[in-house]
């Protein structure tokens, strides 16, 4: 597993990345949307490595003065650089520990893999290596929603703007600020997966991205477990919601994933791990509130600072994060935005519409 993100000297490490790693780079098979073609790093496809321009890479290094909005954001552990022309080895800055801060990659490992030709980014010179959101899951059922009224970037030229504007006028992301852009759904019975094309999606209607919502929960679990997969995701939708009405922040191009368990023993053995944890959790705060209570002279402090709860989480039922950062920017004084608030109440508004329809 992933070390979480540290800071050495101005840079960003892990100490999970290192020569092992690189040297097993592979496509990432579970990739659901996006443009370029991604890779995972590690024998437990725990980090992705994904080809980014200098705009995202910002993005999640400054994400770490927005606490309150990065908590959405996967886990971010650092950049590797790319280069054309063949280093005569792997160029690696180590810290006092060994641990690697940056390293430059054989092109035949990754420039040539990682930088394709219908990426976003197809002059890529860095990747950025993070959390994989869906290696906690056995059987993910998937959906990428792309937020905000405005898709284009302020590095987009006037027609490449155009372009933008003309295909969210077409779509949903005008009128609605979502447009769900790939799913996927897993079915027990014939263990598969049944897969929305981008085709598809990209016709969807105010009237008809109903369908695709609810489509997109009817993996073979109970109902109940369907309702609680729905509510959790309403919870998460609203309190970032909150976040972004508190933070200026312009996110261009940026979508929400939308992860949850597909398979219904991979479920209910989550379910029951999650219960176990907080139950666990529960008896050490009551076992460390008492000692504190004993000894009035023990030290203040906070027991779980150093501790990430995800990273003791075997099993999940659901995830919901935001992802793709290519045209997004953190800056005073611009505000909220507005679009993407427009589209996250939209998405709520129409997850309880299928919770509402799936109680009745």
């Amino acid at each position: 597993m992933a070390a979480p993100l540290r800071q050495v000297e101005g840079f960003f490490v892990s100490q999970s990345i290192n020569l092992n790693y690189l040297a097993s780079l592979k496509k990432f098979s579970d990739q659901v949307g996006g443009h370029g073609e991604l890779l995972s790093m590690d024998e437990e496809d725990s980090i992705i490595v994904k080809p980014c321009n200098g705009i995202e890479r910002d993005f999640y290094e400054n994400s770490i003065a927005h606490p309150g909005f990065a908590r959405w954001m996967p886990k971010y552990y650092g950049t590797l650089r790319l280069h054309d022309s063949q280093p005569p080895l792997l160029d690696q800055q180590l810290d006092v520990n060994n641990n690697i801060i940056s390293c430059d990659i054989k092109p035949q490992t990754t420039k040539e893999n990682i930088v394709t030709h219908n990426t976003d980014v197809n002059d890529a010179e860095e990747a950025i290596c993070i959390e994989n959101v869906l290696g906690k899951f056995k059987k993910p059922c998937v959906m990428d929603l792309k937020l905000g009224t405005q898709l284009w970037g302020e590095d987009a030229d006037e027609r490449k703007r155009q372009k933008l504007i003309l295909k969210a006028e077409k779509t949903t992301s005008s009128s609605m600020g979502i447009r769900i852009t790939a799913c996927r759904v897993y079915r027990k019975s014939s263990n598969n997966y049944t897969y929305y094309s981008r085709d598809y999606c990209r016709n969807l209607t105010p009237n008809t991205i109903m369908k695709c919502f609810a489509d997109f929960f009817m993996a073979e679990i109970s109902l109940s477990q369907r309702q609680l997969v729905i509510n959790r995701f309403i919870e998460d939708l609203t309190s970032f919601s909150e976040a972004l009405e508190n933070q200026d922040v312009r996110l261009h191009g940026t979508s929400i994933l939308f992860v949850y368990e597909g398979d219904p023993n991979a479920f209910t053995e989550a379910l029951n791990k999650e219960e176990e944890t907080q139950d666990d959790q529960k008896s050490n705060k009551l076992t460390s509130d008492e000692d504190y209570v004993e000894d009035e002279d023990v030290e203040d402090t906070d027991y779980d600072s150093d501790i990430d709860e995800d990273d003791d989480v075997e099993f999940k039922v659901t995830e919901l994060k935001i992802i793709d950062f290519a045209h997004s920017y953190f800056r005073d004084g611009v505000g909220k935005d507005e679009g993407c608030l427009l589209g996250v109440n939209n998405a709520i508004r129409c997850l309880k519409q299928v919770l509402n329809e799936m109680t009745n």
